[in-house]
C-alpha cells in the first residue's frame, strides 16, 4: 500500500523541520506548536508526498469523534484515522464557538498523532516532582483517577518523593491529601 510509504515520507519531512514553537502558555509557562503551525507543517509535508488531508467531526452514541482522512493524490487510496474527542465548555462563548474549538484542537491533535509531531511539554510523565516549587497560581490541580494521581501514589509508596514535594508541585483539596497519604502507606 503506497499510502503508508507516503505517510512515512511526510513524517520524515516533518521530523527534519526546524520550525520553532510560536505558542506560549502563560499559565503553565511553556512554548507549544500552534494549530496554524501544525497545519503548515502537515500541509508542506503532504504537498511534498502527494497526500491530501481532510478533517471532519462526527458524533455517534458515545460522543464526538474526529476523523482525519488521508488521500494519496496519485492512486486515490484512502486511510482514515479517528480519535475520540469532546466539545469543550468555554466560558463567554456560544455553542458554535465551542464546536469550533473542538474542531480546531481535535484536528491539531490528530495531525500531531498521525505525523509524529510530539510536544513533550504536554506529557505529564515528563514532570519531575522533585523540582523547585512552582508558584501557587501556576500549580496544576492533583485529582483522583488521573495519571498524575497514580504517579504520585506510586512515588510516595516507593519513597522517591515526599508529601512535601507533592504539595510543592500540585494544588489539592484537603480530603484528597488525606486520601493520597492513606493510599501510599
Amino acid at each position: 500500500m503506497e499510502i503508508y510509504k507516503k505517510i512515512l515520507a511526510a513524517k520524515q519531512h516533518i521530523s527534519m523541520s526546524e520550525m520553532k514553537k510560536e505558542g506560549w502558555n502563560e499559565y503553565s509557562k511553556y512554548h507549544y506548536f500552534t494549530p496554524d503551525q501544525i497545519n503548515k507543517l502537515v500541509f508542506l509535508a503532504c504537498q511534498e508526498a502527494s497526500l491530501l488531508t481532510l478533517f471532519s467531526l462526527k458524533r455517534d452514541q458515545f460522543g464526538e469523534i474526529g476523523e482525519l482522512t488521508l488521500i494519496d493524490l496519485e492512486t486515490f487510496e484512502k486511510e482514515v484515522i479517528t480519535m475520540a474527542t469532546a466539545i469543550p465548555s468555554i466560558t463567554a462563548t456560544n455553542a458554535a464557538q465551542q464546536l469550533g474549538g473542538c474542531v480546531t484542537y481535535t484536528e491539531r491533535y490528530l495531525k500531531m498523532t498521525v505525523f509524529g509531531i510530539s510536544d513533550n511539554t504536554l506529557d505529564p510523565d515528563s514532570k519531575d516532582l522533585t523540582k523547585q516549587p512552582v508558584k501557587e497560581d501556576n500549580k496544576k490541580w492533583l485529582n483522583k483517577n488521573t495519571k498524575d494521581w497514580t504517579n504520585a501514589v506510586a512515588k510516595l509508596k516507593a519513597k522517591t518523593v515526599t508529601m512535601k514535594e507533592i504539595e510543592a508541585a500540585y494544588k489539592m483539596r484537603k480530603d484528597f491529601k488525606e486520601e493520597l497519604i492513606k493510599q501510599s502507606s
